[in-house]
This record gives C-alpha cells, structure tokens and sequence, in this order.
C-alpha cells in the first residue's frame, strides 16, 4: 500500500497518506493477508459510506451506499478517493461482493483525520492562540503583560501612521479614543461604532471559517478576536489579533462609506458559492486589507493590513511596490500571498468610491472574473520561511 504504514492495536492498519492520517480498520480479519497483497484482480462490487464519527455505523445494508464495479487494487486508494475533500472525521466504510457469493462482506472502514499538511486556508484554521473569554458582565480580563504588548504595538504605530493614514481613519481614531496602557474592552468601541454606523464588534475564537465571517459582516458586526500577539510575534502574526482588527479596522467603521462597503460585502459573501468567495477574498484583500486611497493632501493608507504594520505602512507608500488605480474586475483577479509585503496595490480616487462600489453589480464582476482567470502572479513562488510585516489575514485563501 501507498504511504507509510504501522499496525496499531487489534485489527487495525494505520497508514499516513495525503489529505490526512486514514486509519483502516480490517472487520473481516481472515481477509486481512489478502487485502494487504493486493491480489484481488477481479472485478468487485465496491460500497461506500460516508457518516460523522459522532453518527455510530450499524448496519450498513441501508440506502447510503454509492456503488461501482472497479478492479481492486489498494485499500488505501479506495478509502483515500472516498474521503478526499469530506469534513475531517468522516467514516468510509467499503465492502465487496465476492465472486460466486451472494453476501456482502465488509472488508475495512477508513477514519480521516484532520490532515497534518497545511494549504494556505487550511493553516488558517491552526492557531497556538486562544481568545480570552468575557465574565458574567461581559469583561475580558487580561494580564499585565498583554497589556503592555498592546501599549507597545499602539504606541509604535501612531508615531508610523502619522503622515500616512487617510483623514478619514484619523477621524475614527479620535473619536475612538483608543487607550495606549490598556487593551480596550469590546463594549468601548461598540458604544462609539453603534452611534456612527449602527456596527458592533462581536468576539470570536482566534480563527473563523468563510461562513461565520460573512454571516457576522452581513449583520454589521465586525469580528474580533481577543487575543493579543505575544512578544516574540510582534512584527509578524499571521492570525488577526485584537490590535490588528480593532487599531487596523475599527476606525474606519465609523465611517459611513467604509461601513457601507464592508456591510454590502458580507451580504454578497453570504450568498456566493465558494468559487464566488475566492473571488471576492481578492476584492476585500485589495481593499478593505491593503487598500491605498489619493487625497487632497497625497497619497495613504485606508487597509487595515498596512495600517496595523510598521514595515508595510512605510513600504506601501514607497516606490518601491506598483501602485494600480483601483479596478474592482482587476483585483478580484490578482493572486496574493499573506506571507510577503505586497508587490502591488490598488489606488481608490476617494474613500467615496468603496460605498458607490457597494451600490455596483459586484456579483456580475465576480461572474466576469471567473471567466477570465486570474492574472499572472507578480511574486515568487512560496518559501515557507518568508514573513511579511504583522499583516493578519481573514480566514480565506486566495
């Protein structure tokens, strides 16, 4: 069989093949010898099931069986193709007819785990991180260390983003007040953000999935996990931090504009299918992220990605990486990486024209996009010890 293989307790083969660690279980095990030899060239009758571990497998003589006729050739192939692309801890169970015998008999049932290969959306569903949990009253309490963590990154900041972040981002952070000896508690900016545009901020874990993501933009409230990056990460944290998403996107959520944009952006979202979504991760990424906005005063930042980084909100007004007048079809066909500084950014003529691209056939844009492909990408491929600055994705792959 494909993969390395052990034997672990009674009856049972473990094997790590891709997509995650399968582990066969023998529930005929006088057949066990001839499974393993690959000797069964004839043609059999295959059964698949495919349950939650939380549902117990009876009998599986029912209606859930998938059935083809196949030339047996590994276990471990048929298993793997019947649990490719199912949610972790699905069940496979295979069975066969054997030749000349009218009864089934079940050979093996497969296990997947959840997979120990990280792609650039399954990493971002593990973290080291845990958010903090709110009392009885609604109160997070965090210790001294976390909150001199936040002093320090929001201190460092607003002396980076001075000169660099749009009017309208300085506007939100006056009138969120932002304290600098303490992390903020979720009720102190909901107070100032429910008064402006009618948003909130709601606390989830350290990541989230597509769905819970759009389900909470869609219903104006914007997520936030409360944790904060610890020392030894404070120029790099791939996960969104408290810091990243209350100092890099809050401010801007008292903006009628921006509010409309991001409101408008859930809606679609939740509604897209998942081809859809990846088209409109590049659109939020290219702005709500990494956008760049002209002003009557020059050229700053509006992204939350750059306004939480000091590297990247110095290097992204810089001559350095291209700067694109922003095109909605265009950015939703520019790959990224989350790892790097970004190689090119998109230029809005004003911040109004995110709540007039709110009020535009997004949907269709996306439809167009997916018909021609994505452009060809202006990084290098991956190196798995690159950073970037302390940009913090949201939980998607572009």
């Amino acid at each position: 069989m494909a993969g390395m293989r052990s034997t672990c307790r009674s009856g049972f083969i473990r094997e790590d093949v891709g997509g995650g660690n399968i582990e066969l279980r023998d529930l005929q095990r006088p057949l066990r010898e001839q499974v393993r030899s690959h000797s069964w060239n004839a043609p059999l009758q295959v059964f698949i099931v495919s349950r939650i571990l939380s549902s117990r497998i009876r009998d599986s003589t029912g209606g859930f069986f998938l059935s083809t006729t196949i030339k047996f050739q590994s276990l471990t192939q048929i298993v793997k193709k019947s649990l490719h692309s199912r949610a972790k801890n699905a069940v496979a169970v295979l069975a066969i007819h054997l030749p000349n015998s009218p009864k089934r008999v079940f050979i093996a049932s497969g296990v997947r785990h959840k997979s120990k290969k990280r792609t650039q959306e399954s990493s971002m569903s593990q973290t080291r991180y845990v958010a903090r949990e709110p009392d009885e009253n609604g109160f997070i309490e965090y210790p001294a260390a976390e909150h001199a963590v936040w002093n320090t990154l929001i201190t460092r900041q607003m002396k980076v983003i001075e000169g660099r972040a749009c009017q309208e981002y300085l506007d939100g952070i006056e009138q969120l007040a932002l304290p600098h000896d303490r992390i903020p508690q979720l009720s102190e900016i909901n107070a100032v953000l429910e008064a402006t545009t009618g948003w909130q901020v709601a606390r989830v874990p350290a990541l989230i999935p597509f769905q819970t993501f759009f389900e909470l933009l869609a219903s104006k409230r914007f997520p936030v996990a409360t944790f904060i990056r610890s020392e030894e990460e404070l120029d790099y944290l791939q996960e969104p931090d408290i810091f990243h998403e209350i100092f890099g996107h809050c401010p801007l959520l008292t903006n009628p504009w921006f509010a409309e944009f991001t409101h408008t952006y859930g809606k679609l979202g939740l509604s897209a299918s998942k081809e859809q979504r990846v088209y409109l991760a590049r659109l939020y990424w290219m702005t709500i992220e990494f956008g760049l906005v002209d002003t009557p005063k020059g050229r700053r930042i509006y992204g939350g990605g750059i306004l939480s980084s000091p590297k990247e909100a110095v290097y992204s007004l810089s001559s350095e990486p291209v700067h694109k007048v922003f095109d909605p079809l265009d950015a939703m066909r520019t790959p990224y990486r989350i790892d790097i500084l970004q190689p090119l950014y998109f230029v809005l003529p004003d911040l109004k024209r995110l709540f007039d691209q709110a009020h535009e056939d997004i949907m269709g844009m996306v439809d167009q996009g997916m018909q021609l492909g994505l452009h060809a990408p202006t990084f290098a491929p991956k190196n798995p010890a690159s950073h970037s600055s302390d940009s913090s994705p949201k939980p998607y792959a572009a």
